[in-house]
């Protein structure tokens, strides 16, 4: 049965490569479960990325193409509050002994599974996912929300420093949705917390690289240990391994390609390359086109994530609106960057105006600032 709880018929996705159990197990469960089947692992994909969230997930081991346990690494990867069901045949127990020691697996059946045993494992997995996905709740509306007003804060007494972690998050969100990844908030918390050690460069460091302007080895030294600095400073927090291994990651590979990193550092890598591009380009379109040249430096589905979400190949308007200072409201992105009268920096391009930072903004006498910015059409 269901747990009581949950408030309406789980989703559970069954991939087998053959119709004839993925029907029997559609009648078996169909009662107390809204089941959804695939033919094979690709599909099985696809079909996590439209209809997440899913509770529950059985896979079959053998079928062609990708087995049933590289299938469930990647739902682990894409969806790890989804609890992960393991159908096994008896000459599979040694693949699914490794499957269970990799972490991946709630639990694996033996075929030919008794629907009691199968009904009260899709049980037991609901409630895991129940309990999963209360625990993560918490976690983004408090410590998400707190590294969120922190980042703010630190952003509007150092815009050039931490102006562009917000752009950072909204493209590397974007990437996520884009390649089908249903929960991202570890990767949102990485954006947030990746530029963190930017409190630690001189000021001259901060603005060369904000700049675009070429470093001295000594700077990139700089910049290179102030991203060593984000997993230290959430390592002492509970529940954020995931969180300080995208980072240590990013710190250990800086630049440079590499198969072996997560999802998530190879997206943050990727937006924080194209970030810098975009922040000394005229133009978006032209900033694309610097990012094009260097796309082979980056994986091939993350970059071509990016170049979906930046609309990479259809017809763009690079024209902005002008609107008074005085006329911005909350909600609004910059499309250029805001400088004092006296050259110094108040807002990054790509920033977007927060009541907090509007408030600031106000605050400032009239003189001090132009007469007028550049905002990204809504």
């Amino acid at each position: 049965m269901v747990p009581e709880s949950f408030p309406e018929r789980p989703r559970v996705i069954c991939v087998d490569d053959e119709p004839n159990v993925l029907a029997s197990l559609k009648l078996l469960l169909s009662r107390h479960y809204d089941v959804h089947t695939a033919g094979g692992g690709e599909e099985g994909l696809a079909m996590l990325a439209r209809l997440a969230p899913v509770p529950v997930v059985i896979c079959d081991m053998r079928m062609p193409g990708m087995t049933g346990n590289e299938y469930l690494r990647q739902v682990a990867q894409r969806s790890p509050a989804s609890a992960r069901i393991l159908l096994t045949g008896e000459t599979d127990i040694e693949a699914a002994a490794e499957a269970i020691n990799t972490g991946d697996l709630f639990r694996f059946l033996l075929k030919p599974c008794a629907a009691d045993q199968l009904r009260a494992a899709l049980a037991a997995g609901v409630e895991l996912y129940r309990l999963r996905t209360a625990e993560q709740d918490l976690l983004q509306r408090t410590l998400v929300g707190s590294i969120r007003a922190l980042v703010e804060v630190l952003a509007i007494a150092d815009p050039v420093a931490f102006g562009r972690i917000g752009r950072l998050k909204e493209l590397a969100l974007g990437v996520a949705a884009t390649l089908g990844m249903g929960e991202a908030w570890h990767l949102e918390y990485a954006a947030l917390v990746c530029q963190i050690g930017n409190i630690s460069l001189p000021d001259a460091t901060a603005k060369k690289s904000y700049g675009g302007q070429p470093l001295t080895m000594q700077e990139r030294i700089q910049i290179e240990e102030a991203l060593k600095l984000g997993p230290t400073v959430i390592k002492h927090i509970p529940r954020l391994e995931r969180v300080m291994r995208i980072l240590e990651e990013l710190a250990a590979n800086p630049s440079g390609s590499s198969s072996s990193l997560s999802v998530e550092t190879q997206i943050l890598r990727t937006v924080l390359v194209y970030e810098a591009i975009e922040r000394t380009a005229k133009s978006r379109s032209a900033a694309i086109q610097a990012f094009i040249a260097r796309s082979g430096e980056f994986d091939a589905s993350v970059s071509g994530a990016l170049l979906e979400v930046l609309g990479a190949g259809k017809p763009k308007n690079d024209a902005s609106i002008e609107v008074g200072v005085r006329e911005l409201r909350a909600g609004m992105i910059t499309a250029a960057e805001l400088r004092a009268v006296t050259g110094a920096l108040l807002v990054p391009a790509g920033t977007e105006i927060t009541p907090s930072l509007l408030a600031r903004l106000m605050n400032f006498p009239r003189q001090q600032l132009p007469s007028s910015i550049q905002i990204q059409p809504s």
